[in-house]
């Protein structure tokens, strides 16, 4: 399967990849993965603790938007959609953060304005989503909404996997965002670190990443087959 893989903000290709080792790894993916920055606008503060594991004492940091500002937010997902449609098709995405959000950002616009007959991926994993921005309100109209379940319902209809920290503060977005998404087809795992991506230090965060990744990525399957 070909995965296309999103960092988070202040972070980079490089970081994501090194982050996402052994976690790649030891998923059937690992050798179908693009992890990519292509569709980056905009230069961001980096995370000291992630910048010790460049290669690069000169390296680049990136965000795909700046939270709350309308232009950025509308460019990022267009360009994103762009990119797709020039490097895909892929079979997956892998996002964390800030990335997955722009991710899931694709998908429900995807999916209320038909754009496509099918989305872009078959299966999405989301590691420390946070809150999804109503693009229509935010971009059409200037108002400032995050997406919910009780106004939104499941605009998301394909297998997606939903992976956050219980000491992460953005939990509960993470939660929210995971509640966007069919409950049938949603794999839910909350490890005990923060706002991270599963690390080898934690073998059962890591056994448990995998796991539901793995059924994420089985059910795409048995979808595409149905």
């Amino acid at each position: 399967m070909r995965f296309l893989c999103l960092h988070g903000a202040g972070t980079s290709s490089e970081l994501f990849e090194s982050q996402t080792g052994l976690f790649i790894a030891a998923t059937p993916t690992s050798d179908g993965l693009k992890i990519d920055q292509a569709v980056t606008n905009s230069s961001a503060t980096h995370d000291t603790e992630l910048a010790s594991m460049s290669k690069s004492d000169n390296a680049t940091y990136y965000a795909y938007y700046v939270p709350a500002t309308r232009v950025t937010v509308r460019e990022a997902v267009d360009d994103l959609e762009a990119y797709i449609a020039e490097e895909g098709p892929f079979d997956g995405v892998l996002a964390f953060s800030q990335g997955a959000c722009l991710a899931a950002m694709h998908l429900v616009r995807q999916s209320l304005e038909q754009r496509s007959d099918t989305p872009s991926f078959r299966c999405a994993i989301f590691i420390a989503c946070p809150n999804v921005y109503d693009l229509s309100a935010f971009v059409d109209r200037g108002e400032f909404r995050c997406m919910n379940p009780k106004d939104d319902g499941h605009p998301i209809q394909i297998p997606t996997v939903h992976i956050w920290g219980e000491k992460d503060g953005l939990s509960e977005q993470s939660r929210g965002v995971s509640e966007l998404c069919e409950p049938s087809m949603a794999t839910v795992f909350v490890h005990e670190g923060s706002h991270e991506v599963p690390k080898s230090s934690s073998k059962i965060t890591l056994a448990g990443s995998v796991k539901a990744m793995r059924r994420g990525i089985a059910l795409a399957a048995l979808v595409q087959r149905a």
